[in-house]
């Protein structure tokens, strides 16, 4: 259990280092000159929409695995 907990506290310190060290990269070069900023918000546009997109997607079922009968025949 105390390794559990060392690993989830190791990955959620590297997932915050890794978010603030890409959001200082983002930063970094999207002040870095006018065409590199259409060019960001080009890409946050389409990572949003993205995003939204796959929150709308339907889950799968828990069981999605066909089943067989006991004749043998597969249940889709």
């Amino acid at each position: 259990m105390k390794l559990m907990g060392k690993l989830f506290l190791r990955t959620s310190v590297w997932l915050v280092a890794s978010i603030g060290a890409l959001t200082l990269g983002v930063t970094a070069f999207t002040y870095s000159g006018s065409g590199n900023r259409e060019t960001v918000r080009t890409l946050e546009r389409n990572f949003f929409v993205q995003l939204w997109k796959g929150s709308q997607a339907r889950a799968t079922a828990k069981n999605s695995l066909p089943s067989t009968t006991p004749e043998g025949r597969i249940i889709q």
